[in-house]
C-alpha cells in the first residue's frame, strides 16, 4: 500500500495489514518510491495500492465517504486515462492535480475538463509507474472535503516533502488565520472517517 503521508499510513496501519510505504505528497513523491523500489518492504508485490485521501468534484462523493477508482487521468488534455487493473468493479474517475483544489469553483471548473469525481495529486503518476513496473495497480481514496466545500490553501504548506505534518507549522497558520481552526477540525473529522472507511 502506498500512502503519500504519514497521516494517511497511520490511519490505514490502525485496520490494514499490508505492507505501507509513504512516498510524500505529490506525484514526485510517487515516482520516486518507485524508483526506489529495493527498499519496498515486499521485494515482488502481486499488487500496489494507492490509498489516502482526496477532494471530491461531485456532491455525490460526500466527505468521509470512501472510492475505488476506475481511471486515473491527468490534469492536462493530452494524456489517456489509464484504468484499474485490480478495481474491476469502481466506477469512480480521479484526476491529478499539482495544486490543490481550494474552492467549489475550482473543483467545478476541474469536474468539468476531465468529467472526475474525485481530485488528488498523485493517482496518474502512480497509475503510470505501476503499469511501466508490469504490476496490478488500483486507487482507493477517501474523502476529505466535498465538492462545495473550501479547502484552507494554507494545509498544503504544513505538511513536508516526505509527508508528514508539522504541528509548529499548522498552529502558526492558525495563530495567522484564527478562522481557520473550525475548518481544520471539520476536515480533520471527515478525514479520520474516510481513512477509516477506505482501509
Amino acid at each position: 500500500v502506498f500512502c503519500p503521508l504519514g497521516f494517511e499510513r497511520r490511519a490505514f496501519l490502525r485496520f490494514g495489514t499490508l505492507p505501507v510505504v509513504t512516498t510524500g505528497p505529490g506525484a514526485d513523491g510517487v515516482r520516486r518510491a518507485f524508483a526506489t523500489r529495493d527498499s519496498w518492504p515486499v521485494r515482488n508485490p502481486r499488487f500496489v495500492v494507492l490509498l489516502g485521501l482526496a477532494g471530491s468534484l461531485d456532491a455525490r462523493l460526500a466527505p468521509g465517504t470512501d472510492h475505488g477508482c476506475a481511471e486515473a487521468v491527468a490534469a492536462d488534455a493530452g494524456s489517456a486515462p489509464l484504468r484499474s487493473t485490480l478495481i474491476p468493479g469502481a466506477t469512480v474517475r480521479i484526476v491529478e492535480h499539482t495544486i490543490v483544489a481550494t474552492t467549489p469553483d475550482e473543483k467545478s471548473r476541474r469536474a468539468a475538463s476531465t468529467r472526475a469525481q474525485l481530485v488528488d495529486m498523485e493517482s496518474h503518476a502512480f497509475a503510470s509507474c505501476a503499469a511501466a513496473a508490469g504490476l496490478r495497480w488500483g486507487i482507493v481514496r477517501g474523502v476529505s472535503d466535498g465538492a462545495d466545500e473550501t479547502l484552507p490553501a494554507e494545509l498544503a504548506g504544513c505538511v513536508d516533502a516526505r509527508g508528514e505534518t508539522g504541528l509548529a507549522r499548522v498552529l502558526a497558520a492558525i495563530a495567522r488565520r484564527p478562522s481557520l481552526f473550525p475548518a481544520l477540525r471539520r476536515i480533520g473529522r471527515a478525514s479520520r472517517l474516510a481513512l477509516r472507511n477506505a482501509s
